[in-house]
């Protein structure tokens, strides 16, 4: 614990300040864990502190340019920062979150899913691939992927395209990381 609140104090991770009227600290745990080597043995005890405010507070705000998301487990409270921010800046609410850098988003009462079907099929589109067939492997392992007698070189810049558009879709396609890292 005395070496992480040294590392702490050493990168400058706070400052002491007075706590404003009306507000409350942040409640702070401290965090054990063991890291063992590679033979089994302990390497060494690690502690973290670790702050506990988020059961009590900040709202999570992602915000990419000009696009705003929000989300709480309590509804009232996204209705007050909302209200707040429109306040400072002129925003437009556009309700619940369906679709977001590419990724489309349904709630479920068990959760939340995330598919990128529609970035997909752009993708397809861009690559003049729209009417091939899937198939239920990515890649087979130890694919040759030199080209064959006489085929056409690739234009380097529409590759090195469609490889960043795969690699953001692994975002929601894990299974694709794979192919994706041999193609790049």
């Amino acid at each position: 614990m005395k070496e992480e609140i040294e590392a702490l104090e050493r990168n400058g991770t706070w400052t002491l300040k007075e706590l404003p009227k009306g507000k409350r600290a942040i409640d702070s745990k401290w965090v054990y864990k063991r890291k063992f080597k590679p033979n089994g043995t302990l390497e060494r005890n690690k502690a973290r502190l670790v702050a506990k405010g988020m059961q009590k507070t900040f709202a999570a705000i992602l915000i990419y340019v000009d696009d705003i998301i929000i989300t709480r487990n309590d509804e009232g409270k996204i209705a007050e920062i909302k209200k707040h921010l429109h306040k400072n800046f002129s925003i437009k609410d556009l309700g619940p979150l369906k679709y977001f850098l590419g990724i489309e988003v349904t709630k479920l009462k068990e959760g939340v899913v995330l598919s990128q079907q529609k970035y997909v099929l752009d993708i397809l589109k861009d690559a003049k691939m729209e009417n091939c067939r899937p198939t239920s492997t990515p890649m087979e392992e130890n694919c040759n992927l030199e080209p064959p007698e006489g085929y056409e070189v690739v234009d380097e810049g529409r590759y090195r395209r469609l490889i960043g558009q795969l690699l953001y879709l692994i975002v929601t396609r894990p299974d694709l990381v794979y192919p994706v890292n041999v193609l790049s």
